[in-house]
C-alpha cells in the first residue's frame, strides 16, 4: 500500500469497505495486458513526451483494470486495460491539460471525440480519437444496441462535464455544493466501466433489468462512492496543480469550515453511499423475482451485481497502491505534464 499524500496538517478519514477482496485480484489481467499496453500506446502516439509517460507509468493503467476487471477472461485482458489507460490520458487531458483551460478547445475537443465516438469518421482525428475508434470496435462487437446506446451516453455526459468544469475555471468560477455534486456524477465517468462489467461477465442484460430501483441505487452508489474516495485522495494533488473541482474544497468554500472538517464530511459521504451500495446489492434479486423475471434475466443480473462489487473494492485498493496520488514530488503546474492530444482543436477553436 502506497503512503497517499494529503495537505499538511490533514488526516485520512476512517473509509469504510465492507466488500472482500476477490479471489485472485486480477494477477491475471495484469501479466496478460501489462506485456501489450505499452505497445498499443506507441502505436497511437498517446504519451510523446517523457513526462506523459512518466505521469500514466505512476498512474498504473493496467493495475486499475485488474482491480476493477480481477475475473476478466484472457482475451479481454488488454483492450481493458487500454480503454483504461485512454480514460486516464483523456480525463488529463480536461483536468490538467489545454483543453480543460479554454472553453473553446474544449468544446472542440468534445465535439471530435462525440463525431468519432458516432462513427461518423476519423478525418483529422487526433490520437485519442484514433485510439478510442480501436478500442471500441473491440469492446462493443457483439454487444446490444441498448448497451452501446447505454455507453455512448454516459461518455457524452461524462465529456459535457468537463465542459461544464472547463467554462467554470475559465470564469474563475467555484460551483456551489448542489451544483457541483450534480457535475461529479458525471464528471467522475465509472458509468462506463460499469458498463463494462456486462462484457466481462459475459451478458446482455435485459431492459427489464436496467430501470429496477436497486439496480439503478447500486449504479449511483457505484459512482458517488468512487468520486468521493477520488476527491479525498487526489486532493492534495489537485491543489498542487490548480484544479478546485473537488468536494473538499468546494464545502470548504461554501461552508468556511476547515479543510480537515470537510474532509472529513467527505468521507462520511462516502461511507454513507457505500451503504446504500450493499443494501441494493442485497434487494436487487428479490425486486427481479417480484417483477416476475424469469431465471436467466436473475442470474445475469447477479453475475453482472458481483462485477459491480470487484469494481467498488477494486477502485479502492488502485487508489492505494498507485503512484498517482502517493507523492507531490513529481506534481508540476498544471498542462506541464499533459501533452496535448487535441492538436486539431486549436484550428478549430479559433476557426
Amino acid at each position: 500500500m502506497r503512503r497517499i499524500a494529503l495537505p499538511s496538517g490533514v488526516a485520512l478519514p476512517n473509509l469504510v469497505m465492507p466488500i472482500p477482496r476477490p479471489a485472485g485480484w486480477g494477477d491475471a489481467v495484469i501479466d496478460k495486458a501489462g506485456a501489450e499496453l505499452w505497445v498499443w500506446i506507441e502505436e497511437f502516439t498517446l504519451c510523446p513526451t517523457q513526462a506523459s509517460r512518466r505521469h500514466l507509468e505512476r498512474t498504473r493503467p493496467e493495475l486499475c483494470a485488474a482491480r476493477f476487471f480481477p475475473h476478466a477472461p484472457a482475451q479481454l485482458a488488454a483492450p481493458l486495460a487500454q480503454h483504461m489507460a485512454w480514460s486516464f490520458l483523456a480525463d488529463d487531458q480536461f483536468d490538467d491539460g489545454n483543453a480543460g483551460r479554454d472553453s473553446a478547445r474544449c468544446r472542440a475537443a468534445v465535439d471530435s471525440l462525440t463525431r468519432t465516438l458516432r462513427g461518423e469518421g476519423l478525418e483529422n482525428a487526433g490520437p485519442l480519437e484514433r485510439a478510442m475508434d480501436d478500442w471500441w470496435r473491440r469492446l462493443a462487437a457483439g454487444r446490444s444496441a441498448s448497451w452501446c446506446r447505454d455507453l455512448q451516453a454516459h461518455m457524452q455526459a461524462w465529456w459535457q462535464a468537463a465542459v461544464t468544469e472547463t467554462a467554470d475555471r475559465a470564469q474563475g468560477r467555484m460551483p456551489g455544493i448542489d451544483e457541483y455534486l450534480a457535475n461529479r456524477r458525471h464528471s467522475i465517468a465509472l458509468d462506463m466501466f460499469l458498463d463494462l462489467c456486462e462484457v466481462d461477465a459475459d451478458v446482455d442484460l435485459s431492459e427489464a433489468v436496467r430501470p429496477m430501483p436497486a439496480f439503478l441505487r447500486m449504479r449511483d452508489a457505484a459512482a458517488w462512492n468512487g468520486a468521493f474516495l477520488n476527491d479525498i485522495l487526489s486532493l492534495a494533488k489537485e491543489m498542487a496543480s490548480g484544479y478546485h473541482h473537488n468536494a473538499v474544497l468546494v464545502i470548504q468554500h461554501e461552508t468556511k469550515c476547515s479543510l480537515q472538517e470537510a474532509v472529513d464530511r467527505v468521507g462520511d459521504m462516502g461511507n454513507r453511499v457505500m451503504q446504500d451500495f450493499i443494501q441494493a446489492y442485497d434487494e436487487l434479486d428479490e425486486e427481479l423475482s417480484a417483477a416476475g423475471a424469469d431465471l436467466q434475466v436473475r442470474q445475469d443480473a447477479a453475475a453482472c451485481a458481483e462485477r459491480y462489487r470487484d469494481l467498488v473494492r477494486g477502485d479502492f485498493d488502485w487508489h492505494f497502491e498507485n503512484d498517482r496520488y502517493a507523492s507531490l514530488d513529481e506534481i508540476q503546474p498544471a498542462g506541464t505534464y499533459v501533452a496535448d492530444l487535441f492538436p486539431h482543436a486549436s484550428s478549430t477553436a479559433t476557426s
